[in-house]
């Protein structure tokens, strides 16, 4: 991560310091065979730590300005995906997780939320995995400010 990329509130965006990252990797304790989703990668602080540990990651990254740098820079088993999570359409990320068309698999979910998107972001979770044959979700390390995950409780 070269220099701090100013955060866009239109997006609500909000970058975690390096004690976090470390923090969080620790307790997804990624393992070589994960495959990860990611929503929002930004930067790419959580996410490239995530892509040395694990077989493949998936970050959907809403602001094409990250989504370029990040992508610029991306190692071989990290696709970037520019848009909208809450508006990609389920067989284009069944597709970007899995290319293989003929698997199946786990997909382990992990992001730093941004507030204003946290609720329907974790609603569009549930659908999907409920709605999909091909993905199965493992779990989900998200981080939420706390009044988001106030209000979920």
């Amino acid at each position: 991560m070269p220099g701090r990329p100013r955060a866009r509130k239109r997006f609500g965006q909000h970058f975690l310091e390096r004690a976090w990252i470390d923090k969080v990797v620790r307790a997804i304790a990624p393992h070589p065979l994960d495959t990860f989703l990611e929503i929002g990668p930004g930067p790419g602080g959580l996410t490239r730590p995530l892509a040395a540990a694990s077989t493949r990651v998936v970050g959907v990254e809403i602001d094409r300005d990250l989504a370029a740098d990040l992508e610029a820079s991306a190692p071989p088993n990290l696709v970037v995906v520019e848009g909208d999570f809450l508006e990609m359409a389920p067989d284009a990320l069944v597709r970007h997780l899995l290319p293989d068309a003929s698997a199946r698999g786990a997909v382990r979910i992990a992001g730093n939320l941004p507030y204003n998107a946290a609720s329907p972001i974790l609603f569009r979770l549930l659908e999907l995995h409920e709605a999909s044959l091909a993905l199965r979700f493992v779990d989900a390390t998200v981080m939420l400010q706390r009044e988001v995950a106030d209000r979920l409780l």
